[in-house]
């Protein structure tokens, strides 16, 4: 069955990518599973509000669902290392032509504005650099905390890549001479796009991480201590009497490390979530009447 990602996220079709990324947010924290849990339809819906946004909050993924809708995955641009480009378009570049204008775009947002072998133009943005190839990286945000060691098995060749701590979602790295071999005998840069994977408890925002931190309603009233899981460590926090639901507390230096600069750390943004209780005992109904009639 085809997925409405933009009906899923509450976005229309003209969305624009911020548009996009601030109506994810919302639902990421609106359908937490630590808002719902043991809800396994609160659980599906979540899985599916990542998902709409992996699609929709990638620029080539986005094109290619709005040009073939739930059968975007299945035209994923193929590999053609092996092969040129020109000679497998050009036998067939007259009788494609007439296509269509769906199926036109689609190929030039795959294989470029020069799939049919002329000379690339520049629309939107920066040209593409035939001497760079580019690739997606894959990690979670616990390696963007602590830094990780990758291998890649590209070419023929094995690369191992050491990412810094605090790398960021998109954030592309250059290894050079490690791409194609080019046709003037010289082999390109192998460019390395890191996508940082979407996170349960956590939503990054920079260097600053926020979190949800589910209380008793007796320790909102009370005040009390509580335990948050940073990525490094729990640390226990005093959460001040009369708490109201949606407060946030903020953790400095909690976050994330700061790329380059290991030393220094983002804040770790706590939303409190009170909990209420699900069931009373008559005593305890009787308790909450009393204060009711107190105030």
């Amino acid at each position: 069955m085809n997925k409405d990602y933009y009906k899923i996220l509450g976005v229309n079709r003209h969305a624009t990518a911020e548009e996009i990324k601030k109506a994810y947010r919302k639902l990421a924290i609106e359908h937490h599973p630590d808002k719902h849990p043991n809800d396994k339809q609160a659980e599906e819906r979540f899985k599916l509000i990542i998902e709409a946004y992996q699609v929709l909050g990638d620029p080539n993924k986005r094109r290619r669902y709005d040009l073939l809708g739930g059968n975007w995955e299945q035209f994923s641009t193929p590999s053609f290392d092996n092969f040129n480009i020109q000679d497998i378009f050009q036998n067939v570049r007259d009788g494609v032509r007439g296509i269509g204008e769906n199926f036109a775009s689609f190929m030039q947002s795959t294989f470029g504005e020069n799939w049919f072998g002329g000379e690339e133009k520049q629309t939107q943005g920066e040209a593409p650099n035939p001497r760079e190839h580019t690739i997606e990286l894959n990690i979670t945000l616990e390696e963007a905390y602590k830094g990780t060691d990758k291998t890649i098995d590209i070419f023929n060749e094995v690369l191992r890549i050491k990412l810094k701590a605090g790398i960021a979602d998109n954030q592309t790295l250059r290894i050079k001479g490690k791409g194609k071999d080019l046709y003037d005998g010289t082999r390109g840069d192998l460019m390395l796009k890191i996508s940082v994977m979407s996170h349960s408890k956590y939503i990054r925002e920079g260097n600053d991480l926020h979190i949800e931190l589910p209380i008793s309603l007796y320790t909102a009233v009370l005040g009390g201590k509580a335990e948050v899981l940073t990525l490094k460590e729990t640390i226990q926090i005093t959460v001040p009497p009369c708490t109201p639901n949606g407060h946030i507390l903020r953790l400095k230096g909690a976050g994330m490390p700061i790329y380059d600069a290991p030393e220094q750390f983002g804040d770790l943004y706590v939303k409190i979530h009170v909990i209420i209780p699900a069931k009373l005992t008559p005593e305890e109904r009787a308790l909450f009447e009393r204060l009711a009639s107190l105030s």
